[in-house]
């Protein structure tokens, strides 16, 4: 199970996960617990296992979350499913608005209980609302496609580029998918950021005394990352400096760090705005630009300085 998290976590393009015939009473829980951060993943597949009760509601409760990207979660084949999991499940379904594949519905244990008599009505009515929603959810993705099909072709990238998906922290500069160009810097630079700034300015975070040198709540600011790190559109924190170490937070994770290339010794020499200057010059792209937003980061701050 945290084999499979650790691979989703870091193989940002991974999109189609297949994990069949297995006995994973244990094993799958970390995954299923995980997987509304998993955001890359757009089919997960987990026929023919033996999933329980357990696992469903893990399952149900990461579904309340990945509503962007996941297509299809099939669960052919699975056994072991209490009625009020599958009628749960079939609720969700009815108003998930990602999902579309037929599949995710568990159609043999829909047809077991609708052959009693006490649960016919009730689950005839739960599998049509959820088919018919995830015929609904089908139709509008359709319909997003062929509008994007018709946009230009600067238009259609740019609208691929700035889409999040994938982890956001801990992974290569430039493997970070989405971001955004922006005409004061060369490279394009990632949304996340471009988020979290305009986060601390609508909520005076800038005004706060010493806002990127205070740590933030230990267990708030891990939540915060975790759901920044699946790309949560309702990602929120009432706590500023979990923002402000969320900024650190995602310089601190690059892999290549942005001043790697440049020696210690010219780093410590530097007295003026022309030294400055000449760090800039030695740094590449995107690497220069991301440092460029970090300046202008901090005039933001400076200026507020009381």
């Amino acid at each position: 199970g945290q084999a499979l998290v650790a691979l989703c976590s870091n193989a940002t393009q991974l999109e189609r996960l297949v994990f069949h015939s297995n006995d994973v009473s244990v094993g799958l829980e970390p995954f299923c617990r995980h997987l509304a951060y998993l955001s890359n993943l757009k089919c997960v597949d987990l026929s023919n296992n033996r999933l329980n009760d357990t696992h469903l509601c893990l399952l149900m409760a990461a579904l309340q979350y990945n509503r962007t990207f996941l297509r299809a979660l099939k669960l052919d084949g699975n056994n072991k499913f209490s009625v009020q999991c599958v009628q749960e499940y079939l609720e969700l379904l009815s108003h998930h608005t990602s999902l579309m594949d037929a599949r995710c519905v568990p159609r043999e244990h829909v047809e077991r209980y609708r052959k009693m008599k006490r649960h016919h009505a009730l689950f005839t009515k739960l599998y049509d609302e959820a088919c018919q929603n995830l015929r609904a959810n089908k139709d509008a993705y359709d319909t997003d496609q062929k509008m994007l099909a018709s946009l230009p072709l600067h238009d259609r990238l740019e609208r691929l580029l700035r889409l999040q998906s994938g982890q956001q922290f801990g992974v290569p500069l430039e493997s970070v998918c989405g971001t955004i160009k922006f005409k004061d810097y060369e490279a394009r630079i990632p949304r996340i950021l471009i988020k979290l700034r305009d986060y601390l300015k609508h909520r005076d975070g800038f005004q706060v005394r010493e806002i990127f040198r205070f740590s933030a709540d230990t267990n708030k600011f891990a939540q915060f990352k975790q759901d920044l790190n699946a790309n949560l559109h309702d990602a929120k924190t009432d706590d500023l400096h979990s923002v402000a170490n969320a900024i650190k937070g995602f310089y601190h994770d690059l892999p290549i760090k942005v001043l790697n290339n440049v020696h210690m010794d010219v780093l410590q020499s530097v007295q003026s705005w022309r030294d400055v200057e000449r760090v800039l010059r030695l740094l590449h792209e995107p690497y220069r630009s991301l440092f460029e937003w970090l300046l202008d980061l901090c005039v933001d701050v400076v200026q507020h300085a009381q």
